[in-house]
């Protein structure tokens, strides 16, 4: 898929076409299917590629409902009716991220929304902390792996800007003004804004729809 990508862009930029180069060309995009099952799906033209980007071979995890299965034979049988109605790529997906360890103790956090953990809702408190039940391992690249489903997990509830109470007035917060420049590699972002308050002493609700 990079490959293909590549080749496209390349060409693109030969012939002059992006708008940075005079050319009518402001975004450029390939024409691709995502899903379970893509043999029954079409480009808009004949004559370019037909791609699956991404074959899905599983699903996210919901809370209190049972781990999304997809068969390997399914997904062979996808693969293969998708080849036999004219395809030309396909690709798994999959995300994969390095991960940096260190000799001794090693903190590995979760964002619990991606891996289908409760983080709030009823009876929230009487749900079991961290990772129940896994399975959770540590694999490497030389095929050794590591069972961490027996460790220890906990929750971390609220956000880091809370504990750091940067919604108050304090001196010597360390707060960081990125004056509504757009965030780039920060996962998380603290918005603080200020406002007058009407008058009186009853209840005031801020709509934050954005």
């Amino acid at each position: 898929m990079e490959s293909f990508t590549t080749l496209i862009v390349n060409k693109m930029k030969d012939a002059e076409m992006f708008a940075g180069q005079g050319g009518p060309i402001i975004l450029a995009q390939i024409y691709t299917c995502n899903g379970f099952y893509c043999h029954d799906w079409f480009p808009n033209r004949t004559g370019i590629p037909k791609i699956w980007t991404e074959n899905w071979t599983g699903w996210f995890k919901a809370w209190d409902k049972p781990d999304f299965h997809r068969s390997a034979e399914d997904i062979a049988f996808a693969v293969a009716m998708f080849f036999q109605k004219r395809g030309s790529v396909q690709n798994y997906y999959m995300l994969e991220t390095p991960v940096k360890l260190q000799s001794g103790k090693n903190y590995i956090s979760l964002l619990s929304g991606t891996v289908g953990l409760k983080n709030y809702g009823p009876l929230f408190e009487l749900m079991p902390a961290g990772i129940a039940g896994g399975p959770v391992k540590l694999m490497g690249t030389n095929g050794t792996s590591i069972d961490l489903t027996n460790s220890t997990w906990s929750y971390k509830s609220g956000l880091a800007g809370e504990q750091r109470q940067l919604h108050l007035n304090k001196a010597g917060h360390k707060w960081r003004s990125h004056n509504g420049s757009i965030p780039v590699n920060r996962p998380f972002t603290w918005y603080k804004t200020t406002f007058a308050a009407p008058a009186g002493e009853e209840a005031v609700v801020v709509d934050l729809w954005a």
